[in-house]
């Protein structure tokens, strides 16, 4: 057993100071020195020069896009950009990744010079710091970001944001009424879930709807009944808070409209919009059941809801109608990233 002589105890404390100061000046001269003195092999990471975004591009499942910010307007974001370079995009495994999973795109801003495509997907993308990364669709839909992290952190994050952007596509294909690839970006993102994790409710009601719009209500029900057995084996779920389940128990016709509105009423303090939400999932059975009349003034009411027009209840809403003819806005004019109703 360690012990400390009587009258040494004072002494521990400077010696444990000292030791991380040192550690820590140590830390700072290696960084310095792969800063201003360790050259770096050229072209590690093959990035790409920036391109505008193409909205209409409807491969989703390719390869999403990398876009690393950096700012070379002042000696501080130089020296900041020269850390990500020398650190995280040397480090093997995250060039690894960043070559083999998606397309790597260097943007240079230079702050109130930057040239007019560097600063219009700054905005696109809500890039606020820099250097930063954000990973984006093939058509330039907003997946995740982030600033400097550790090597660690930094593969923690391409590989969250790799599995984030399976499911933003099928969302994204639902914006535009391709129910195959919404099948196909739900189906895959189901997949890459580990068995005990929960099932996103939102992802799973969205995918049996492009099931049967695909005219395949068979493995609708499927997805939906699997869903509900899942998430209630699931001993960290919260049996308080189970919103959108209703609208799963709606989609398998064992509640009616009635009680689905009397649910969504229940979740008011605990969920913004759910009436909107469950609305879009009775306007969009309506249709699917051949409704369509019907269907269509219950799409328009979510449609024009100005406190939803950001949802995805009201941007789905709006791809439905404009799949049968109606006149709504673009979903290029829809530049909002966060959609969770």
């Amino acid at each position: 057993m360690l012990t400390i002589e009587r009258g040494r105890t004072n002494v521990v404390p400077p010696v444990l100071l000292t030791v991380c100061v040192v550690l820590l000046f140590m830390r700072g001269v290696s960084i310095f020195y792969a800063t201003f003195y360790h050259k770096a092999p050229e072209r590690i990471v093959a990035w790409q020069q920036p391109k505008a975004l193409d909205k209409s591009r409807r491969d989703l499942l390719s390869r999403p896009s990398l876009y690393f910010f950096c700012d070379n307007s002042n000696q501080f974001n130089s020296i900041m950009t020269q850390l990500y370079d020398n650190m995280l995009f040397q480090n093997r495994e995250i060039v690894s990744m960043i070559n083999e999973s998606v397309v790597p795109i260097r943007v240079v801003l230079n702050g109130e010079k930057s040239d007019a495509l560097a600063k219009s997907l700054k905005n696109s993308l809500r890039v606020t710091n820099t250097p930063s990364a954000c990973l984006a669709l093939p058509n330039g839909a907003y997946v995740e970001s982030t600033a400097w992290q550790s090597d660690r952190m930094f593969v923690a994050f391409l590989h969250d944001a790799m599995e984030h952007s399976v499911r933003t596509a099928g969302f994204e294909a639902m914006r535009n009424t391709d129910w195959d690839t919404a099948c196909k970006a739900f189906q895959l993102d189901f997949e890459n879930k580990p068995s005990d994790e929960l099932v996103d409710y939102y992802g799973t009601m969205y995918w049996s709807i492009a099931l049967r719009h695909n005219h395949n209500e068979a493995r609708a029900r499927e997805v939906l009944q699997d869903a509900l057995k899942r998430n209630t084996k699931a001993i960290y779920f919260d049996k308080d808070d189970r919103w959108p389940e209703p609208c799963v128990h709606f989609l398998l016709g064992e509640i009616s409209w009635d009680e689905l509105k009397k649910r969504a009423s229940e979740y008011k303090k605990k969920h913004k919009y759910q009436a909107e939400t469950a609305q879009y999932v009775y306007a969009a059975n309506l249709l699917l059941e051949g409704k369509t009349e019907q269907a269509k003034k219950e799409l328009r009411e979510v449609a024009e809801n100005k406190d939803t027009r950001y949802y995805y209840s009201g941007k789905f809403a709006r791809a439905e109608l404009r799949g049968l003819g109606e006149t709504y806005p673009k979903e290029e004019e829809d530049n909002d990233t966060e959609s969770y109703d």
